[in-house]
């Protein structure tokens, strides 16, 4: 009798660490069916229906002291990415830097160093697919120290609020610009990326109000003494354009 009981209670506990792994492996493979990039919308859902939110708030607008559109080939004066230049201050200050769509977080640059006092970290959000391909929403972030890459290679980690795939919502605060004092050459570059290309396109994802609210701080600066209008992207090649992939 108590070497059925002991029988008994053995199955039993057997039975059941069997339903609780195959509870976890029926949640774990729920997991995976919404792995990263399993939700993400195609590129013509992007186009369709454009982002109405921005990589920074009205009180970052303010901070702005220049910006200039995306310039494509198909300009004299091409650049490929838009930038957003800051204003300059005796003290420094720091700009909140937002996701413009959700997505997921496919690449960080902790920091590295471009060259000629220019120090850079930078954030690439997996945006959308186009057939077998992942489109990416790249953010560089450039204070212009040229420091601390060398001699303090953590310090911008505690700038960048997001970790390497990491699903994001569209507004959420992903990353902090830290301005020091001096001139306006500290500024974010974003363009838009397909994987498999080295290509960089035009960030064209956002709607008509996003896009006046970008014209209303460009500077000065113009093309061959033209003005670029108002627009996010000058004249790119149809290649270039997000529109164009």
């Amino acid at each position: 009798m108590k070497l059925n009981i002991l029988l008994l209670c053995f199955f039993l506990a057997l039975f059941s660490n069997c339903k609780n792994e195959d509870s976890s492996g029926s949640s774990s493979g729920g997991s995976s069916g919404d792995s990263p990039g399993s939700s993400l919308p195609t590129l013509s859902e992007i186009i369709d229906n454009p982002s109405d939110q921005f990589i920074l708030d009205a009180e970052g607008l303010e901070k702005v002291s220049r910006a200039f559109p995306y310039k494509g080939a198909a300009s004299d004066c091409a650049h490929e990415g838009a930038h957003l230049h800051f204003k300059s201050e005796d003290n420094p200050y720091e700009i909140k830097v937002y996701a413009p769509t959700d997505g997921v977080i496919s690449n960080i640059d902790n920091c590295y160093d471009l060259g000629n006092r220019n120090d850079k970290f930078g954030i690439a959000i997996k945006i959308a697919t186009l057939e077998s391909k992942n489109i990416t929403f790249s953010l560089s972030l450039e204070p212009m120290s040229g420091m601390y890459c060398q001699d303090n290679s953590d310090f911008y980690d505690q700038y960048i609020h997001v970790t390497d795939g990491e699903s994001i919502n569209k507004g959420d605060h992903i990353a902090t610009l830290f301005k020091e004092p001096g001139g306006d050459g500290t500024h974010i570059h974003f363009h838009i990326t397909k994987s498999g290309s080295n290509s960089f396109y035009c960030p064209n994802i956002f709607n008509t109000d996003i896009v006046n609210q970008f014209s209303s701080v460009t500077g000065s600066e113009t093309c061959n003494g033209e003005s670029f209008g108002d627009t996010l992207c000058y004249l790119p090649n149809a290649s270039e354009d997000l529109t164009g992939l």
